[in-house]
């Protein structure tokens, strides 16, 4: 939330100067948005006939009266002001949609600012069903003017995580930092050149992460490993790590010896999970959330990982699952560094943007399963998914939630749905996924990803899904 409001606070002030902010009507404000090619500059409109509204805020405060007046940090009048981030996603949505209609305003330039105003606010699903809208309304010019709200948008969160980052303030940042919006540019270019620098910064790093505990470090042919134990373990631990990346870069079409990361992927292993947390402070000013074993920090050099051993609650289900001669701690270790190493691939795809989360969280599963040997994941989240969309429940459900929810929890309703999702389009073909993904690395919508990939709108194939798996396990 606080990197949601610096957003606004940028909305708010760093944008004013872009342009006058102008309130002489649709007629004037088409004029100055005609070109999509130029800014999608903010602006004021003001309703000649005001809008009554009644909506529950995130703090659980209700709002009732008439909206005169909206622009991109919220809407006011009667009601009172009431900022975008202080009501969910989808109200953004269905509230910003009204009040354009209101103002008569369901023109190409009105439909861009609401695509803006809600890949500002990180409300992603929403900003996919605008994007269509504007599509229907834009014609051939809808990718330009999508280009500009997106660009002017992605601004804004490359600036709100700049200034986040510089923060002096001692609180810490809370969530999963994987699923963080970077911006919209490319990643450094991964070169055998600069890759020895890039992994020589990222071992020291680390180094000076955990300088004073007494861990040895190892470095293999893509991974670095800081731990605890003796060298040849970490060495072990290394090589295991480096069939993962080789076995996830071959699902997302990476071609063969290809580096994914420009220095690396860096596993620091923490005794315990007091240790985890106070290295994510320590190092980068962030909590751990309580539920997860491992955090994902991405790096211009690569993934940097922290990952604790997996709670005994944890072993002890696992166990429930697993075979009489299987290891469930082994099995439930090497899940989550696959988990990991899948979460700082996907982020580190061609350019910055995130992925949602729900197709990060369901890949990560998949590759859990059908690399670590033994492993259950399969037997504990099918069941669990099965019966919530038989129990009429649509999978479309996990669209909407972003990656700090705990529905994305280890033990998450979210991530079971997600794991059986995301496996599906795994089994529609080998260029499926990796090609949506870069659909949305390069900008695309979600649903116009799914119409180049699979040839249907994503919300017929997510029906398709739930009938699916309504008779088929």
């Amino acid at each position: 939330m606080p990197a949601i409001l610096t957003v606004c606070g940028l909305i708010a002030c760093g944008l004013a100067a872009s342009g006058p902010r102008q309130q002489g009507g649709p007629a004037q404000e088409a004029r100055d948005l005609e070109d999509p090619v130029t800014e999608v500059v903010p602006r004021a409109f003001v309703l000649e006939s005001g809008l009554p509204l009644r909506i529950v805020d995130r703090h659980g405060e209700t709002h009732v009266g008439r909206v005169d007046r909206f622009d991109e940090r919220g809407f006011s009048g009667g009601i009172g002001a009431v900022r975008w981030t202080e009501i969910d996603p989808a109200d953004r949505f269905r509230i910003g949609r009204s009040l354009l209609r209101r103002a008569r305003r369901e023109d190409p330039a009105g439909l861009a600012w609401l695509v803006f105003m809600l890949e500002a606010t990180r409300s992603d699903s929403f900003r996919d069903r605008a994007a269509s809208l504007l599509t229907t309304a834009a014609g051939d010019r809808a990718e330009a003017w999508l280009e500009a709200a997106s660009r002017r948008a992605q601004e804004l969160l490359e600036k709100a995580a700049t200034l986040e980052t510089a923060s002096s303030s001692a609180r810490f940042v809370r969530g999963r930092p994987h699923h963080h919006p970077r911006g919209s540019a490319a990643w450094p270019t991964i070169d055998v050149r600069t890759a020895v620098d890039a992994a020589g910064r990222l071992r020291a790093s680390g180094e000076d992460a955990t300088e004073g505990l007494g861990l040895e470090g190892v470095r293999t042919r893509r991974t670095i490993v800081i731990g605890p134990e003796d060298v040849d373990q970490l060495a072990r631990d290394g090589v295991r790590c480096d069939r993962w990346l080789d076995g996830i870069a071959a699902t997302l079409g990476l071609r063969p010896g290809r580096d994914p990361f420009p220095g690396g992927v860096l596993f620091v292993k923490a005794a315990d999970h007091d240790l985890l947390r106070m290295l994510a402070a320590g190092h980068f000013g962030h909590e751990v959330l309580d539920a997860d074993d491992s955090i994902v920090f991405v790096t211009d050099d690569g993934p940097f990982i922290i990952i604790a051993p997996p709670r005994a609650d944890r072993v002890a289900g696992r166990e429930l699952l697993t075979g009489v001669d299987g290891d469930p701690r082994r099995v439930l270790v090497e899940e989550e560094e696959v988990r990991c190493v899948t979460r700082g691939m996907a982020a580190m795809l061609e350019t910055r943007r995130t992925l949602p989360a729900w197709l990060v969280e369901g890949l990560a599963e998949a590759m859990a399963s059908s690399l670590v040997p033994d492993s259950r994941i399969d037997a504990a989240r099918r069941p669990s998914a099965l019966a919530s969309i038989r129990g009429g429940r649509p999978p479309r459900w996990i669209l909407e939630i972003d990656g700090d929810d705990p529905g994305f929890d280890p033990d998450g309703a979210a991530r079971d749905v997600a794991f059986i999702v995301v496996t599906r389009l795994l089994e529609s073909g080998p260029e499926v996924l990796p090609g949506i993904m870069t659909d949305l690395k390069a900008g695309r919508t979600l649903d116009a990803a799914f119409q180049r990939r699979l040839g249907v709108p994503m919300a017929a194939w997510f029906a398709d899904t739930a009938d699916w798996f309504r008779f088929n396990d």
